[in-house]
């Protein structure tokens, strides 16, 4: 009996040993990049913007009511690289801008466009270099 017992022991912490690594979140593989995960900020013009990040430098962004679509709906998609060298770690991206007109939410090309950000490891924040907008987190992701 106490045999059996020590084995149902054995063979729990085993299991828990390798299922506990495929439950962590998503983000915690990404942890030593900065930039992965998704941020949010409201622009100049007062609308809600956001970009999405991953891992490969894949990205998405959106803004909501964007002034350079005539106050409709923006994205811009596309793939980015990471300069994690130095103090101030970069994420180029480089992508295709959208806007979306009309009740069909039917999309436009609007541009090609190539922009930085710098990360902020004091405050945990991404800062859009062209006009200065300051990101968040999105949830604390």
């Amino acid at each position: 009996m106490k045999g059996q017992l020590r084995r149902r022991v054995v063979v729990l912490a085993v299991a828990v040993a390798l299922v506990l690594p495929l439950a962590a979140p998503a983000g915690a593989v990404a942890s030593s990049n900065p930039f992965v995960g998704s941020w949010v900020a409201v622009d100049a013009d007062g609308s809600n913007i956001a970009i999405s990040i991953g891992i490969s430098g894949r990205f998405q962004a959106r803004d909501d009511d964007a002034t350079t679509c005539g106050h409709t709906r923006w994205s811009w998609v596309g793939d980015g690289t990471f300069d994690l060298s130095g103090d101030s770690p970069v994420f180029t991206a480089t992508g295709d801008t959208f806007c979306y007109r009309g009740a069909d939410g039917g999309r436009t090309f609007h541009n090609h466009v190539t922009f930085d950000f710098v990360y902020d490891s004091a405050d945990d924040v991404i800062e859009f270099i062209i006009d200065g907008t300051i990101y968040s987190r999105n949830g604390g992701t």
